[in-house]
């Protein structure tokens, strides 16, 4: 399962008058049987702390959506907490309100709203992400036996190869685009390449 949870106060208050006798907007959800260890929770940004209980008790993930909640003003998901309760979160675009399908600018709103380093961003991005679908025994690496989906990036254009990876992962981040793509393969298949 996949849907929204808590992206805005608005939502929250009007989860709220429609099912009062719920405690909260999570509450719903777990006792309609929604959470779990295959459900992902877009935004979940107005959560109390009773709401992340029931998050990390279900298993259930989060995709945190930097760029739909900045286009909407919509709040800011506290990364930090979601990461002090263990909930697994994966980088995600939201293509309702999202105005942008680029990983690299995605990490870069994920870096605007909170405090994180460009590899904790790259790592939000391929196997939180991963991890956030259930399917880290398959893909968000490129360890032997998963399905080698992954791009071909070349840096060269943004700085030198002999740079830290934290510098190289650092441009990529804020200057990043697709022209530093080379080639996308799926399942280990090239289906992109210049």
């Amino acid at each position: 399962i996949q849907t929204h949870l808590s992206e805005s106060p608005g939502e929250v208050e009007l989860v709220e008058m429609m099912f009062p006798s719920y405690r909260s907007y999570t509450d719903l959800y777990y006792r309609t049987g929604i959470l779990g260890p295959k459900s992902v929770m877009a935004h979940s940004i107005h959560l109390l702390d009773e709401e992340f209980e029931l998050l990390k008790k279900t298993g259930t993930k989060v995709a945190h959506c930097p760029a739909a909640n900045l286009f909407l003003h919509s709040g800011r998901m506290d990364l930090k907490k979601m990461e002090d309760y263990g909930i697994a979160l994966g980088l995600g675009s939201d293509v309702g309100a999202g105005p942008y399908f680029s990983p690299f600018q995605l990490m870069r709103d994920m870096y605007y709203i909170n405090q994180l380093s460009p590899l904790e961003a790259f790592y939000y991005a391929t196997l939180g992400g991963a991890r956030a679908l259930s399917l880290d025994d398959r893909i968000g690496t490129l360890e032997a036996g998963k399905e080698a989906d992954f791009v071909v990036i070349d840096p060269s254009s943004l700085c030198s190869a002999d740079e830290p990876i934290g510098e190289i992962l650092s441009q990529l981040m804020f200057r990043g685009d697709d022209r530093q793509i080379r080639a996308t393969y799926v399942r280990g298949r090239r289906l992109y390449g210049k």
